[in-house]
């Protein structure tokens, strides 16, 4: 299989979704989905076939997503829940 079937087989198998769907109760989850199978099509042939052959690759995948979820550093906080954490600010203001 190469890297595209890999990831395709994933998508279908909806994996990343039902992952997040446990541990992350963001609105914007399904944009954090998007952008993990953006970074999983951005990664090396080499490193998604291989990870896949070795039967890593879920795992590798459940690290990528702990690491976006609970880094403050990770893109996904600083592309979503920074923006979201300021709105609510925002929102609460309104309501005094």
């Amino acid at each position: 299989m190469n890297k595209f079937e890999i990831i395709k087989k994933i998508a279908e198998e909806r994996f990343i979704e039902n992952i997040l769907d446990k541990i992350c109760f963001s609105p914007y989850k399904d944009d954090l989905a998007q952008d993990l199978y953006v970074d999983l099509l951005n990664k090396n042939s080499d490193l998604i076939e291989g990870l896949y052959n070795r039967d890593e690759l879920k795992y590798y995948i459940i690290r990528m997503i702990n690491i976006q979820v609970n880094s403050k550093t990770s893109p996904y906080y600083s592309k979503y829940e920074k923006f979201r954490k300021i709105t609510d600010n925002i929102d609460e203001t309104k309501r005094i």
